[in-house]
């Protein structure tokens, strides 16, 4: 693959049998392609089809290749496996439509962008540490955004944005300056079940699939569904609230 991504520069998805082989596979294809960006695509929970399963962690990795992929003009490499193609995503007209660019220079107040993260059930915190969380202090707002591993800073003088920069959670230190952000919400967040699609079809028609072992891909897949079937049976509908035709994929 890293040669034929040498010659060719047209995105790539690489579908692997399980979770260890995927991240092996990333990593020896950073080492082979030190200067491609290379994604990896999660499932969102520990166990199918359990809403309180949720990985926080996952999510955010999840949020950020959709993110890229929606914003990014570069033909990009995403690794994944097949629990994570079984979780629908967004599609490209529900992410744009929930999510707000910020650049720096811009007319745009403090209170907007609030607004917008109480909307989208952003916790409000002292000092953000996960995703999901966002802190006000004066004129400075720090945000940890589900599409970026790193939260942003943001620095208002009146109603424009003097200043953005990510930083460190753990220290609290900025380590870049940024010219502009995305802040993407909770894409597996309850706010916008209402239209997705399989990734697949997310992704752009010109990609590239590579798949190891397609057999066992259709079995783990067709496996897991019948798997949310019984356990949305099974549930009577109390803690799960939608059923698996609209929040996983078939095989077909």
């Amino acid at each position: 693959m890293a040669a034929f991504k040498q010659r060719q520069q047209q995105p790539v998805l690489a579908i692997l049998p399980d979770r260890e082989q995927a991240a092996y596979f990333l990593n020896d294809l950073e080492v082979l392609l030190p200067g491609e960006e290379i994604l990896f695509f999660p499932s969102a929970s520990k166990r199918a089809y359990d809403p309180d399963a949720a990985d926080p962690n996952q999510k955010l990795l999840r949020a950020e290749v959709l993110s890229r992929l929606h914003a990014s003009g570069k033909p990009l490499i995403v690794v994944t496996y097949p629990e994570a193609l079984l979780e629908k995503v967004v599609t490209h007209g529900t992410l744009k439509r929930n999510t707000v660019k910020i650049s720096r220079g811009e007319k745009l107040s403090i209170d907007f962008v609030s607004d917008f993260l109480y909307e989208y059930d952003f916790e409000r915190v002292d000092f953000v540490l996960e995703p999901g969380q966002f802190a006000i202090r004066g004129g400075i707002l720090d945000v940890y955004s589900y599409s970026d591993e790193f939260p942003y800073r943001i620095e208002f003088f009146g109603d424009e944005v003097d200043s953005i920069r990510s930083f460190n959670p753990a220290d609290q230190l900025s380590n870049r300056n940024l010219e502009f952000i995305t802040l993407v919400p909770d894409v597996q967040g309850k706010i916008l079940k209402e239209s997705r699609e399989c990734f697949l079809e997310f992704i752009s028609p010109e990609t590239t699939i590579w798949i190891r072992e397609t057999e066992l891909l259709i079995e783990r897949i067709e496996k897991d569904f019948q798997k949310a079937q019984d356990v949305f049976q099974a549930s009577e509908k109390s803690s799960v609230q939608l059923p698996p035709e609209e929040l996983f994929c078939q095989a077909a």
